[in-house]
């Protein structure tokens, strides 16, 4: 011990000698002490552990971009009926306090729309406004570059999915051009150069020559027989030759549905066309008697699904458009209860895309968008309101009891006969799933509840009123400055740094 103490003292002297006058001048202003020596009990060392410095994790940065950029168009489909979706939402949820899926979106504005669907397809599609009929061209007849032609550029996979026959006029624009949106042969001759790799959709009739009938045993989805009303027989082949598989008719849907269902839908290129043409409404498929006629029609739902299985293998992300068309056409029918069924559709398909959101929340930019209202919808926001005070609805087995809380809580003019036929199609579980059990009556009283709170259409045409510009994930607070469809593309082009639009293609 004095041994140690004796060193300590020694070592403190050699510090103090090799201190300037100045070191030690200033040493003195401090209270000096010596080190005291105690006398320390033996015991055994106590070992403490050497702290390894560790870095500070720094958190990732959000990227600026997205990845993967959904582009969903309800042809249509407007504050009318949006809102018809958010009371469907309610009762499918039996929660108030719930709604439809684009209610969660972070980004929401209501924006102007075009007078029709060519229009409207081109804005969204190259951010030009176009006169009625034309398809993505100006009006000096030049064609437009789309926001697929600049995803391709940029080594993005593309994808385009419609309920409706795929040389309709929204998915027309973002397919190929032309002045007439009427011009199917045309439209059909130049879809060879078009930019996309996966293409769902109907409209076999409008695209398949009679000759080539054999690849699908002249059956559609349905099991029906086509008749064709194509004439360009190179048009379709020239497509097949860009490395397209295709899926037609009957036996193509059945091999979708199976790779789909699991998980092993995986074509770089794919061309799908089900049905002769538009897909059957929503509607339709809801009557039991149409169970087996449907049974193999892929829904807007099952192509989205193929669309993101196939394009979420490109390593640089995708783009994809989904319209679901018969919004419209329901509308244009004045039938507001299938248009109900429309709408449901369209936020079962986006809660589907979600769930790929929720996955790659850091990647995934989600619009929501219409190409133009139709119906003319008389809505009233404040009744609308109140509506979400009303008592929840809760399923009830017994009809007598559930048309006592409709007519009598709700105050819902129905008929109890249609509850308790709708209430037999759901205990029997006539479809696959609880929603689809129930989905009859769901949509019957969605409908009522829509025209108490005074949500109707005036008209069954087009409109000027405002459709939404919804959206949510990377880069969605950008388009808070939209003012129209057409600024959509812009804003894409924007964040992601590419070359804005429109511009013409230069032959």
């Amino acid at each position: 011990m004095k041994r140690n103490a004796i060193l300590l003292t020694s070592v403190f002297c050699l510090i103090l000698a090799s201190c300037s006058k100045a070191d030690l001048t200033e040493l003195n202003q401090e209270t000096i002490l010596m080190p005291q020596v105690t006398e320390i009990q033996t015991v055994q060392p106590t070992v403490i552990p050497t702290e390894i410095p560790t870095e500070t994790p720094t958190s990732t940065p959000e990227p600026s971009m997205p990845k993967y950029i959904f582009i969903v168009i309800g042809d249509g489909f407007g504050r009318g009926a949006m809102m018809m979706g958010e009371i469907y939402a309610r009762l499918q949820s039996e929660d108030m306090n719930s709604g439809a899926v684009w209610e969660s979106f972070s980004q929401q504005k209501m924006v102007e729309g075009r007078g029709e669907s060519a229009g409207g397809g081109t804005a969204i599609a190259t951010g030009y406004v176009s006169p009625p009929s034309f398809i993505s061209q100006n009006t000096e007849y030049q064609d437009l570059y789309t926001i697929m032609d600049r995803a391709k550029e940029n080594g993005m996979a593309t994808g385009v999915v419609t309920n409706s026959f795929i040389l309709d006029a929204t998915p027309a624009a973002f397919l190929t051009h032309d002045d007439w949106r009427l011009n199917f042969d045309k439209l059909s001759q130049r879809m060879d150069n078009s930019n996309v790799d996966y293409i769902a959709a109907g409209g076999l009739m409008r695209f398949a020559p009679q000759y080539y009938y054999y690849l699908f045993n002249s059956t559609d989805a349905r099991n029906l027989h086509i008749a064709s009303k194509a004439s360009n027989e190179s048009a379709f082949i020239d497509i097949l030759n860009q490395g397209y598989i295709p899926y037609l008719g009957l036996e193509g849907a059945k091999s979708f549905l199976e790779q789909v269902d699991s998980g092993t839908f995986s074509d770089e290129k794919a061309l799908c066309l089900f049905t002769e043409s538009t897909m059957p409404y929503e509607i339709s498929k809801m009557d039991p008697n149409y169970i087996e006629t449907a049974k193999y029609i892929p829904s807007l739902v099952d192509m989205t699904k193929g669309g993101i299985l196939t394009l979420s293998q490109n390593p640089n992300g995708f783009i994809m458009v989904i319209e679901e068309a018969s919004i419209d056409k329901t509308a244009q029918n004045e039938s507001q209860i299938s248009t109900v069924a429309q709408v449901r559709l369209i936020n079962d398909t986006l809660k589907v895309i979600m769930g790929f959101y929720n996955e790659n929340p850091l990647e995934t930019l989600v619009i929501l968008t219409a190409d133009h209202e139709t119906g003319g919808y008389e809505f009233d926001e404040k009744a609308f309101d109140e509506f979400i005070e009303w008592p929840s609805f809760v399923w009830n087995d017994n009809a007598d009891e559930m048309t006592n809380f409709l007519s009598n809580i709700w105050g819902l003019d129905i008929y109890e006969r249609k509850v308790t036929q709708y209430i037999e199609y759901s205990t029997d579980e006539l479809w696959e799933t609880l929603d689809e059990n129930r989905a009859n009556l769901y949509n019957y009283v969605t409908y009522k509840t829509s025209l108490k709170l005074g949500i109707e259409t005036t008209q069954g045409e087009h409109s000027w009123q405002l459709v939404p510009c919804y959206t949510t994930g990377t880069g969605s607070e950008e388009f808070s400055n939209a003012e129209g469809i057409q600024d959509i593309p812009k804003i894409i082009c924007e964040i992601m740094g590419w070359e804005m639009l429109p511009e013409v293609i230069e032959k």
